[in-house]
């Protein structure tokens, strides 16, 4: 489970004027992290636009990407759906494709009970070996997979290997780290209490932020990683700051705002997100550069 560490960047899905992928953007995209040292590559989650892609992007996607990367990084690809026949198609699918994991949200929509939920993971298990993760987003999946259900999970299903913690509460972020076996591996959904948890347990971090950032999370990691921890403190006192403005922008004028900043990271994209959003004033444009060049003073 070694690989399973370290910054893994959610990777923006761009796309063209009609809403199909952006293929050479996409490998762009992919260049750029995997040469600012993320560890891993976490496609078609919610920053990935993956459940509002039609299942034959969402394979086009993976291929492009596990070709792109070339096994130089582990690709953890999302394949969960609303369905579970669906999802067991496309982790059959990534699986081929040779990725080293999978993220798997809970069925959404509609609600599910334990049982069902077992049994979903239980299918795609059936289908591959591969490690899953659980990918816990309550506000948009409707089902919160606490610490408990996660446990229970795994006594059904064994490969769930670990979960994507969309999370921002402590109390639930160590109920996870004191409820699951040490080898159970918990990412956290956000980047702002990385200095906290990593200490506690916590081995990663997926968070939109690692993919406009990657060379700074990469260095607060490293600094986490040989217990540096007064520089890890700093640093992470400067993306905090950086990761609430983006955030703010965000409630104003929506997931434009990734856009923009990949943008003024000199990666051009044609559209995000995948529906018509409202564009940044001039104002915005203009936070986001001072947002940027703060945060590229901790490694300059």
């Amino acid at each position: 489970m070694t690989i399973w560490r370290g910054i893994f960047a959610p990777v923006i899905t761009p796309f063209d004027r009609r809403g199909e992928v952006d293929e050479p953007a996409l490998r762009d995209l992919v260049e750029y992290l995997i040469e600012h040292r993320v560890h891993v590559l976490f496609p078609l989650g919610s920053v990935g636009m993956g459940p509002v892609m039609r299942t034959d992007q969402r394979r086009r996607v993976a291929e492009v990407i596990v070709d792109q990367a070339r096994g130089r990084v582990p690709v953890l690809v999302h394949v969960g759906t609303a369905d579970t026949q669906t999802t067991v198609e496309l982790a059959q699918h990534a699986a081929e494709l040779g990725v080293a994991g999978l993220a798997v949200i809970p069925p959404y929509y509609y609600p599910h009970t334990p049982y069902e939920l077992i049994a979903h993971y239980r299918a795609i298990a059936e289908v591959t070996s591969l490690p899953i993760f659980l990918y816990n987003n309550p506000a948009f999946s409707g089902t919160n997979i606490t610490a408990s259900l996660a446990s229970r999970l795994r006594e059904h299903v064994p490969t769930i290997a670990g979960v994507k913690l969309t999370e921002d509460r402590m109390s639930a972020v160590l109920d996870y780290l004191y409820t699951l076996p040490s080898d159970f591996v918990v990412l956290a959904g956000f980047n702002y209490y990385l200095a906290a948890t990593v200490p506690l347990g916590v081995s990663g971090s997926v968070d939109p932020l690692s993919t406009f950032f990657p060379r700074q999370y990469c260095a607060l990691w490293e600094a986490l990683e040989r217990a540096d921890y007064a520089q890890a403190v700093r640093w992470q006192a400067i993306l905090n700051r950086a990761e609430f403005a983006i955030l703010s922008l965000t409630a104003q004028v929506g997931r434009t705002v990734y856009q923009e900043v990949l943008k003024l990271r000199g990666l051009p994209i044609q559209m995000y997100p995948r529906w018509p959003a409202a564009a940044l004033s001039d104002e915005q444009r203009e936070t986001l550069r001072r947002v940027i060049a703060e945060v590229d003073e901790i490694t300059a």
